[in-house]
């Protein structure tokens, strides 16, 4: 027997791309809705045929669905996963999976406590990119990490809608979320390789002052003026990473990633018709490289 999938958020402009991929899994029986927002919730169900939808998270977890995706608002994402876990679901969520440590912890420790599935749904460690990369480091052709780049680039144009949308009149104050609570999309081109973690870090802001307003301390839900931030990271291997994330730029959207190892590297490389990615590696190279005083293949 099949999976219950229900889709917490389901009335969403982001949800709407899942469902008919949960709808078309070979391993699903059937996907319900849930929102607050019962005209577009009948709207979705309508269009893509949902016999059940559910007017909250509450009655969703009282449902016989096996595991619940959770498309709602950046900072709700923690609570309501823990919910989920805790009414015996198993847990898809968009990301960032919590704003604070205290979440994480709590995320983490009901997880270990009720021994369900919880799944991040991150996009950049599915990225050819990344997945090329990690195969590649796996393999031991990029040696050790050194040093890494994960950057996103996503003007806050494309984000106006959906934040009118989900919060109404109240939309200003939510949508100056501070972009390093919501790094994964950087982040991930580094951990989703080599699959160690951020220890510290070190992190600047670019103080908004666009006409919009939005990133004004006194109308801010967070208290936060920074559009762009940018921080250098240690890495638990010993190595180092830059991760940009922008909300005020010139690139409507952009997704880049540089490895480098003490074997190899990879960096992307812009074109007219998109981007040529290369992996440089060294591996010809002797491993006593340079150690008697000689360089290899020198010019007589």
């Amino acid at each position: 027997m099949g999976l219950k999938i229900g889709i917490c958020g389901a009335a969403g402009g982001f949800s709407r791309s899942f469902i008919p991929l949960f709808q078309a899994h070979p391993l699903v029986d059937e996907v319900y809705l849930a929102d607050l927002r019962a005209g577009p919730l009948a709207e979705q169900a309508a269009q893509f045929r949902i016999r059940r939808t559910f007017a909250s998270l509450d009655e969703l977890c009282k449902s016989d669905c096996d595991c619940i995706a959770l498309f709602t608002q950046r900072w709700a994402h923690a609570p309501q996963a823990v919910q989920a876990l805790k009414a015996g679901k198993h847990v898809y969520s968009a990301v960032p999976a919590a704003t604070s440590l205290e979440e994480l912890d709590e995320l983490v420790r009901t997880v270990e406590e009720t021994g369900l599935i919880y799944m991040l749904a991150e996009t950049s460690y599915y990225r050819a990119q990344t997945t090329y990369c990690r195969d590649r480091f796996l393999a031991g052709d990029f040696g050790r990490f050194v040093y890494g780049e994960g950057q996103y680039h996503h003007d806050m144009a494309h984000f106006y809608r959906s934040y009118m949308r989900s919060n109404g009149d109240l939309w200003k104050q939510f949508a100056s979320f501070p972009p390093m609570l919501y790094p994964t999309h950087s982040v991930a081109f580094i951990l989703g390789v080599t699959f160690r973690r951020m220890t510290e870090v070190s992190c600047f802001g670019y103080v908004d002052d666009d006409p919009d307003g939005i990133f004004d301390a006194d109308l801010s839900h967070w208290n936060n003026v920074f559009s762009n931030e940018t921080g250098l990271f240690r890495t638990s291997d010993g190595g180092m990473a830059r991760i940009c994330e922008f909300r005020r730029t010139a690139h409507s959207m952009m997704d880049r990633m540089t490895l480098t190892g003490t074997r190899g590297c990879y960096q992307e490389q812009p074109r007219e018709e998109g981007v040529l990615s290369n992996v440089f590696t060294w591996l010809d190279f002797p491993q006593d490289y340079g150690r008697d005083g000689t360089i290899p293949y020198a010019e007589a």
